[in-house]
């Protein structure tokens, strides 16, 4: 697993640049627009989101990243807490695995997370650094002790689930539903046993029955929240009340890492303020509405008050007495991701709104592009026309091949066709489109499927519509089509004969094939075939995607591995029923990924099939018998094994993974394979590096050429074929032995004359 080097600044700068990256490399896109936690460093704020860390420096505010694929052990981080003692993160994740990110390295602890002989709740509730040699936890099941400089494991105790924990002295402070337990490791003994710790009560001044749900050490004396109030320990150890929340309000946190107290206080309105009390015990407040949704607050040693707030854009306080500060993240606006869609250099993709079953989510996430290193997010934010008029539930998105526009399906309210140079917004919907309201709910135009055929003619799938078929024209023109009864129509793809086949939802779903003939308005010359497991190969009905490989062969993606279509231009024969692949499994006979539920299918530019499945991702060759790669979250830096979208980027050689916790890169080993030879051959690195042992890609190439590299005296090193338009050189000679410093000429050709018209000669400089 690569991890980043943690240099001074404890976190290093992820680059986005898509040309540098090395075949095998995953990069993420992942959403920072709000937080989950706030920690800091002397130089660093360090945020957490649900998949990653952010960081912003103390000095110029710049911003840095890190996830899974950079080190981090898992996803879905929970909290997160800076030991200032040993210079390290510590990382506490939902699931109850832990991290301990040193200056030069992450430490994982998964001893929680798998340890058999636990029972209960294993819930990493708090964290809390009680000096420079312990760590303590409060879990669902009790308190746990990690020790600092060696990370391992010191005392557990199991009895109660406390919600918080602290520390004054050597006294720890374990808070729960039962009330205050205390353990004073300079005289009761042995902190593992339970029996050793004392339950403060009506002697200390505290109720008979009561909760604990938060507790912090500040100036010397313990604050805690209890019942919902917060309470003060003094130096006689006697707990009085002193403060409670605002009509309407909670208290939802107290934290003291700076000169103030801070407790901050959430309303059921989406409203939030802080209150600070100083050493001297005098209280002021923050009341200008910079926070909505507060989760936790620090205050830095400028006197800034940084807040993860679970509503969009980070925020700021620059002092004590006020000064919102708000800013954006470049990244996309949310995790979720259900269409992906490529243009030149520039990538589309769709937020989703749909659930699994094809109903309603209320998302309001929007559509994210990714340009030149930038993401633009086209949402509700920043385009008030879709809180007007209440336009939600992207779900696929299509850009213009000839035009600056880009066409948004909404599972809600029909079709927005987006300009991007202009920023203009038209929205079709049954009132000037022939787009329609589903049966049953013919107030919503639910827009499942979008794709432009070789005219440019939009093809739209209308999820439920009498005719849940419509295409616009060049011209501007709408039709609609009746295909029956097969109106659950959940996506579309265009074969090469210009056939549009669509995925049918459901268990009395299938394949809807439809072709319009030779006038779109004319239904006269229409022909469509329902294909299901009745009168196909099809083993079910449960159909996810559809997708048409290199060779024109139409690939089905369903619930129980994939069925292939090589009819041609014939569909609509009784003949056309698809074939299912024999493989090996265990040298026993089977069919290719028979129990698997196949969600998206891409081609690559090798002609490679890519199944995302519910189970990661598996690459099968371009036969689809033999499996070349294989993706789960367990062994790769994948994010999540329920893999919704790809999308392949033939010019880059990248696949762009969408699952339930966000996009992800992978750089493949191959380009679209092209007829002749790109215009620009690039070679890269180009440079080679002396410390880079991956290997070298030549991009460019025409589909499997012939390439032969050579020192510059003209001796032969290494010879291979591209792969798709794309070939691997490992910076190896015959003998396997690492080339030498020097500059080495690449000759490809289409041909075995490599004087012909259509070769190319390169140069790939190597340093050792």
């Amino acid at each position: 697993m690569r991890i980043l080097l943690l240099i001074c600044s404890f976190l290093c700068v992820k680059s986005y640049a898509q040309t540098t990256r090395a075949i095998g490399e995953w990069t993420d896109h992942l959403p920072y627009q709000n937080s989950r936690w706030v920690t800091q460093s002397d130089t660093k704020i360090i945020f957490n989101t649900d998949f990653s860390i952010f960081t912003i420096d103390k000095e110029d505010l710049s911003r840095q990243t890190i996830s899974k694929q950079d080190g981090l052990s898992d996803i879905g981080i929970a909290q997160i807490e800076f030991d200032v003692y040993n210079d390290q993160l510590i990382i506490a994740y939902d699931n109850s695995n832990l991290d301990l990110f040193t200056n030069d390295r992450i430490i994982n602890l998964p001893n929680i997370l798998s340890n058999q002989n636990i029972s209960g709740d294993r819930t990493i509730n708090d964290v809390h650094v009680m000096n420079e040699e312990s760590i303590l936890l409060a879990l669902g099941f009790g308190v746990v002790e990690i020790r600092s400089q060696t990370a391992e494991f010191g005392f557990t105790t199991t009895a109660l689930s406390f919600n918080a924990i602290s520390s004054r002295d050597n006294i720890m402070y374990a808070g729960s539903d039962d009330g205050f337990y205390v353990f004073d490791r300079s005289s009761q003994g042995f902190e593992g046993d339970f029996n050793n710790w004392v339950l403060l009560g009506p002697e200390q001044g505290l109720p008979s029955v009561y909760e604990v749900t938060d507790v912090t050490e500040f100036n010397g004396r313990i604050y805690a929240v209890i019942d919902g109030e917060l309470w003060l320990e003094d130096d006689a150890q006697q707990f009085s009340r002193i403060l409670q929340p605002d009509p309407g309000f909670r208290f939802a946190y107290i934290s003291a890492e700076g000169e103030h107290l801070l407790i901050g206080q959430r309303s059921t309105v989406n409203t939030s303020n802080t209150i600070l009390i100083d050493a001297a015990g005098n209280m002021s407040r923050i009341e200008d509405g910079c926070i909505n949704n507060t989760l936790y607050g620090i205050e830095d040693d400028s006197g800034r008050i940084w807040y993860a707030d679970a509503w969009d854009l980070i925020r700021f306080h620059e002092s004590a007495s006020g000064g919102c500060q708000q800013f954006a993240f470049d990244s996309p606006f949310s995790e979720e991701v259900s269409d992906i869609e490529i243009k030149g250099n520039s990538i589309y993709v769709a937020s989703g709104g749909v659930s699994d079953n094809f109903t309603f989510t209320f998302s309001r996430n929007g559509n994210y592009i990714f340009e030149n290193n930038d993401w633009t997010n086209i949402n509700q934010n920043e385009f008030s026309l879709f809180r007007n008029e209440d336009i939600l539930n992207f779900f696929r998105i299509q850009p213009d091949p000839i035009s600056d526009v880009v066409y948004m399906g909404t599972y809600w309210a029909g079709l927005v066709a987006f300009n991007e140079e202009t920023e203009e917004i038209m929205l079709f919907d049954q009132t000037n489109s022939s787009l329609q309201g589903a049966v049953g709910d013919e107030q919503r135009e639910r827009v499942s499927g979008l794709a432009f055929d070789r005219n440019n003619n939009l093809w739209i799938a209308n999820f439920g519509a009498p005719e849940p078929i419509s295409v616009l024209t060049p011209e501007g023109n709408w039709f609609s089509f009746d295909v029956g009864s097969s109106t659950s129509l959940s996506n579309l793809v265009i074969d090469d004969f210009n056939h549009k086949w669509f995925p049918v939802f459901g268990n009395n779903g299938g394949v809807l094939v439809f072709d319009h003939g030779d006038r779109i308005e004319d239904p006269t010359d229409d022909q469509f075939r329902f294909i299901n497991l009745n009168n196909s190969e099809l083993t079910t009905n449960d159909i996810n995607d559809i997708d048409v490989d290199q060779d024109g062969s139409v690939w089905v993606a369903t619930r129980e591995g994939p069925v292939i279509f090589d009819c041609g231009s014939d569909p609509f024969s009784s003949d056309c029923t698809g074939r299912r692949i024999r493989v090996l499994q265990d040298s026993i006979a089977a069919f290719l990924l028979a129990d698997v539920s196949i969600n998206t299918i891409e081609i690559d530019g090798a002609n490679r099939k890519w199944f995302g499945t519910d189970n990661g991702i598996f690459v099968q060759s371009e036969s689809g018998d033999e499996q070349e790669l294989r993706f789960t979250s367990n062994d790769s830096p994948l994010f999540d094994d329920n893999i919704l979208e790809l999308k392949y980027d033939g010019v880059s050689g990248d696949m762009w993974v969408g699952s339930d916790r966000g996009l992800q890169v992978y750089r493949t080993k191959t380009t679209s394979a092209r007829r002749v030879h790109s215009s620009n051959v690039v070679s890269f690195p180009n440079p080679v590096p002396p410390d880079y042992n991956g290997p070298i890609g030549i991009r460019g190439l025409a589909n499997d050429v012939n390439v032969k590299i050579t020192d510059i005296n003209g001796k032969l090193v290494f010879e291979t074929n591209s792969f798709g338009g794309q070939a691997i050189w490992d910076g190896r000679d015959f003998r396997g032995q690492r080339v030498s410093t020097g500059v080495y000429l690449v000759f490809s050709s289409t041909t075995d004359i490599f004087d012909d018209p259509d070769s190319f000669v390169s140069k790939i400089m190597v340093v050792r």
